[in-house]
């Protein structure tokens, strides 16, 4: 999965459809952290009208990664702020002080060798809520574009979104 490209989706979608090919478009490819965003929309929908939640996301990846926040972490941004009435916005990156309480914090981290972690914190009150993906290694990447490209084999034309191959592989396994 890469998203670097999504501001010429209606480009790519119209190409793919003159063309008559199949393409399968996403944040990331795998499996779990599929997963995890639809366990981030479940949570979203149960905490999101709690006005005295606080949202976060954090996340970190190996120091050679090119964009930060991570489009994983984008994501699960997009699902948060659908979901969570009193967020309305992200606050700057690499902030620099307080932010308000209508903002969704991310922060970056950039170090080592770290594969990709994403995690998202509920905070209240009186508890605290964390929702994490870790990812062990590459593979798990490679095995959701494999299964993506298995699927493309016999999908009409047109352009998918990676949820489409996700619901696939749930219905049969």
């Amino acid at each position: 999965g890469t998203t670097g490209w999504y501001e010429r989706l209606e480009e790519i979608a119209a190409d793919v459809q003159k063309r008559k090919g199949a393409v399968v478009h996403g944040a990331n490819f795998s499996i779990g952290v599929n997963l995890f965003f639809r366990l981030v929309e479940h949570a979203g929908n149960l905490f999101g009208s709690l006005q005295d939640r606080d949202f976060y996301i954090a996340e970190a990846h190996h120091r050679a990664k090119l964009d930060a926040p991570s489009g994983t972490a984008r994501r699960l941004a997009e699902i948060l702020l659908a979901r969570c009435r009193h967020k309305t916005g992200k606050a700057p990156l690499g902030l620099d002080g307080p932010i308000s309480t209508d903002q969704l914090q991310t922060v970056a981290i950039r170090a080592g060798w770290i594969a990709g972690t994403h995690r998202v914190g509920i905070e209240g009150p009186h508890d605290s809520v964390v929702l994490e993906h870790q990812a062990r290694s590459r593979e798990g990447f490679a095995d959701g574009a494999l299964r993506a490209a298995e699927w493309l084999a016999t999908a009409p034309p047109g352009l998918y979104r990676f949820e489409d191959v996700l619901d696939d592989v749930l219905a049969r396994e």
